[in-house]
């Protein structure tokens, strides 16, 4: 990569994380990834820019607290943060609460 390439990647990192809650005991970074990676490809949540580059997984990090059942969920592009968010129904934080109707291996998740 180039240093303006990883200079863009850093200035928008914040913006492609997304902050999702709730995971099952012993879930692992390789099962959230797969999650959020196969619901963009169903739901077509996937940018057309990066669809070229060989690699059609979103995710490109998954940096998971096991002990508070939390994760950091890092997609490719602002888009695709945004399209998750959006297309698996993830609601906006309102007064200090996370609300969703996402499924994850049975169990709700606060998105």
């Amino acid at each position: 990569m180039t240093s303006h390439i990883l200079e863009e990647a850093q200035a928008t990192r914040h913006a492609r994380r997304v902050y999702v809650g709730g995971f099952p005991p012993n879930v692992s970074e390789i099962r959230i990834a797969d999650f959020f990676n196969n619901a963009l490809m169903a739901v077509g949540g996937i940018a057309a820019e990066t669809q070229t580059d060989g690699n059609a997984n979103p995710v490109v990090n998954v940096y998971m607290n096991h002990e508070k059942h939390f994760a950091f969920v890092e997609f490719r592009t602002v888009a695709e943060a945004s399209n998750a968010m959006v297309s698996l129904h993830f609601n906006a934080r309102v007064g200090g609460n996370w609300t969703d109707d996402v499924v994850f291996c049975s169990q709700g998740l606060d998105g």
